[in-house]
């Protein structure tokens, strides 16, 4: 098992609610190539991985860890086997 730490904005972070503990479910959206037939490009989201759970989220390392409200953070720290942490660091090149 390992700790892989992502980047996360104010959405993906559900505001700041998300905290260790927790587990995710991760999506990767891909922006597909158009054809002749659909001349635009077309955006497809599927599930990358599910049931994560959250080791960290910023500062906090335990649940009610930090009491403040609206706390913000830019990064969430999740469990990950070799595999996941390596499909996770090459999923950003393929898409968001």
């Amino acid at each position: 098992i390992r700790a892989l730490t992502l980047s996360v904005d104010e959405i993906n972070s559900l505001s700041g609610m998300l905290q260790p503990g927790d587990r995710i479910d991760l999506m990767l959206s891909v922006r597909m190539p158009g054809t002749a037939v659909m001349p635009l490009p077309n955006e497809v989201t599927r599930p990358l991985m599910q049931d994560l759970r959250v080791l960290a989220t910023g500062r906090q390392v335990r649940p009610g860890g930090d009491d403040r409200q609206g706390r913000t953070y830019t990064a969430i720290t999740g469990e990950v086997t070799p595999v996941q942490a390596q499909q996770l660091v090459v999923a950003p090149r393929s898409g968001k």
